[in-house]
């Protein structure tokens, strides 16, 4: 299997040694505090540190689910999707992490499946329909059902 995402091989160093959930949520946070510091391993101003720390958790999440999703298609694991690809960073499909092609084809529907990776870094945090309307937008604008979409979350 191989990852498409461009971080996965700097993030190898942080998941290596991880064998449980509890390990890689403290791998993602330890990859996403590097994230606040310049090259020479300076602060940054706190509005792009934030900004960094903030695109650091969602970055290295991705990269978790984009192998979960894969792992799974490959094992041949009936979950509803025979193919996974990333696609976050396509200026073309912003809003979308992840379009996969289903196995449970709706007669009336393409078999696209659409996938948003989010992370909470607070438990507390409740995702609402306005945090999450582009995905919203993407899936009707591709005109996939909205039973064929996943919010991937590690709450």
């Amino acid at each position: 299997m191989k990852l498409e995402h461009i971080w996965a091989v700097r993030l190898y160093s942080y998941f290596k040694d991880v064998n449980s959930y509890d390990e890689l949520l403290a791998a993602i946070y330890e990859f996403a505090d590097e994230q606040k510091l310049d090259d020479e391993g300076g602060e940054l101003d706190p509005k792009e540190a934030d900004d960094m720390y903030s695109n650091g958790l969602g970055m290295s999440f991705e990269v978790f689910a984009e192998f979960f999703l894969k792992r799974m298609v490959d094992k041949n694991i009936k979950f509803g999707l025979k193919s996974v690809q990333h696609t976050s960073d396509n200026q073309y499909n912003l809003g979308i992490d992840f379009m996969c092609e289903g196995t449970l084809p709706n007669a009336n529907q393409n078999h696209k499946a659409l996938v948003q990776v989010k992370f909470k870094g607070d438990p507390t945090f409740e995702f609402t329909r306005g945090y999450i309307a582009t995905f919203i937008e993407c899936y009707l604008r591709a005109r996939v059902d909205k039973h064929n979409t996943i919010l991937f979350t590690n709450q």
